[in-house]
């Protein structure tokens, strides 16, 4: 599931409560969109819209030199997060819950991975990950094929009153 907290409505002012909207992760779709800076030039940002409603997520906690090829592969890190029926991403800040997620727990003991990997690797160990991390930008995350698709029904022809278009 995927969920949008809103505290700019009449209501949160009232309540101190967001309005959550909350829909399966499949029915967003991602786009990257190219927002104007206060110097002149532009940004990319990447932004979830939900397919339906065109409720926004929008990613801009980031600095504001990411290129699009690096929001397409957090993307591609996305949809594998998501995706329930394969483990968390191997990364330090997803160790602490590898525990809690059962698919994760199950593939940790087939794979005997050390809970601790992470926060007992060495300084010198941790330095060769983050150098290999950094040639990761020669993977072309075009060449996988994207997890949300497979769930999206592609309309053709007319469309009934409850079916939105789907944009590309």
């Amino acid at each position: 599931m995927a969920s949008i907290f809103d505290y700019k409505s009449k209501e949160y002012k009232k309540t101190k409560k967001p309005i959550v909207f909350s829909r399966p992760f499949y029915e967003f779709q991602a786009l990257i969109y190219q927002v104007p800076n206060r110097h002149g030039g532009h940004q990319e940002t990447l932004m979830l819209r939900h397919r339906k409603t065109g409720s926004l997520i929008a990613f801009d906690c980031f600095s504001t030199e990411i290129r699009e090829k690096e929001w397409i592969q957090f993307w591609h890190y996305i949809q594998n997060y998501m995706d329930i029926s394969k483990p968390l991403p191997d990364t330090p800040n997803f160790e602490i819950c590898r525990d809690y997620d059962p698919t994760t727990f199950a593939y940790d003991e087939k794979i005997n991975r050390n809970p601790r990997l992470w926060r007992n690797m060495s300084e010198e160990s941790y330095e060769n990950h983050r150098k290999m991390s950094l040639y990761q930008e020669d993977i072309n995350p075009n060449a996988y094929p994207c997890i949300i698709m497979e769930r999206v029904r592609q309309s053709k022809g007319s469309l009934s009153k409850n079916e939105a278009p789907i944009d590309r």
